[in-house]
Order: structure tokens, then C-alpha cells, then sequence
């Protein structure tokens, strides 16, 4: 589970620590910058806050990073974004990858954003212990959206001869 995915407080913003994210502030590749946003319902998909998101450039990342995957593990990367009232974001994706701004890992399907929340993700098999969530913002420079809800959930049943904490149900034989 991704920490502090609500945004009810701000998130820690770091390069590379675990469950941290990284916007421009900490590494000026990213092109995004990110707030935590209070105002009006329409701005936040449950709770009392967002986090803004607004483009330094055409396009832009914000990063979500977590260091304890467990490598062939199922996962899934979760997120509810909206486009801002009268802003040009055209486009947005979410990947994961082993490297930051990564695009060459599994890609989650695009999205062209509107001013309602929508649910975007990205299902990803671990191929490391530390992977990178890059969400993908396209449009215009100075304008912004809003993310919310972010979670990092593994998912599947394990096959085979596993440990007890792999398997989802353990079938019990009645006394």
C-alpha cells in the first residue's frame, strides 16, 4: 500500500527513498510539480484533499518510488485523476518501471482526462525490488490536474508450492 496516497497531508517529496514521490523540486527532469490541494469537492475524489499537479513543460512526471517489491509478484498501481477546470492536459499514462521517468517497463492504458475523477492504472509483474510508478501528464505548460487516492495493492493467487502468505484462501477439510 502506497503511503499517504490520499494526500490529507502533504506527501514526502525525495529522489530515491522508499515511499516517497518525486516531483521537479527534487529532480528537474520531472517537469511537474506537485501540492496538496484543499478547496472544493469537485477538486478531490473522496477526503478533503488532492494532490495538484501542474506541467513545467508539454509534459511531465510525477513519481511514486518503493524499494520492498517482491521480484514475480502481481501488482497493482492505482490512481483517480482529473483534469483542472479549463486546463489543457490531453493526456496521461501510468508505468512502471525500474527506472525513473521509466517508460519501458509495463505500460497501464492512456487516458485522455476530463474534469470528473477516473480510475487509470497499471497491472505489473515485479521485476526488481525497487520499481519506480511514473504517471505520464501531457499538455500545455502552467496548467494542472489533480491526483488522488493512489494505491500500490499486489493481487493474484500463487500456484503451485507456496508459503501460506502467497495463497489467498487456504482450504481448510471439516472435523
Amino acid at each position: 500500500e502506497a503511503v499517504n496516497g490520499t494526500f490529507e497531508t502533504f506527501p514526502t517529496l525525495h529522489a530515491s527513498n522508499d515511499d516517497t514521490f518525486t516531483d521537479e523540486s527534487v529532480d528537474g527532469n520531472q517537469n511537474a510539480t506537485m501540492v496538496t490541494e484543499s478547496g472544493t469537492a469537485a477538486h478531490v475524489n473522496g477526503g478533503s484533499k488532492s494532490g495538484k499537479v501542474t506541467l513545467n513543460d508539454t509534459s511531465g512526471y510525477i513519481t511514486y518510488n518503493k524499494t520492498d517489491y517482491v521480484v514475480g509478484r502481481n501488482y497493482r498501481a492505482l490512481v483517480a485523476m482529473r483534469a483542472g477546470d479549463s486546463q489543457s492536459i490531453t493526456a496521461f499514462q501510468v508505468f512502471a518501471a525500474e527506472s525513473i521517468r521509466g517508460e519501458d517497463g509495463t505500460d497501464g492504458t492512456a487516458i485522455t482526462p476530463s474534469t470528473s475523477f477516473q480510475a487509470i492504472g497499471v497491472d505489473f509483474v515485479a521485476t526488481a525490488t525497487t520499481m519506480f510508478i511514473n504517471m505520464k501528464f501531457t499538455g500545455t505548460s502552467g496548467h494542472f490536474s489533480f491526483i488522488d487516492n493512489f494505491s500500490i495493492k499486489e493481487f493474484g493467487v500463487a500456484s503451485g508450492w507456496t508459503d501460506a502468505d502467497q495463497q489467498l484462501h487456504i482450504p481448510q477439510t471439516a472435523l
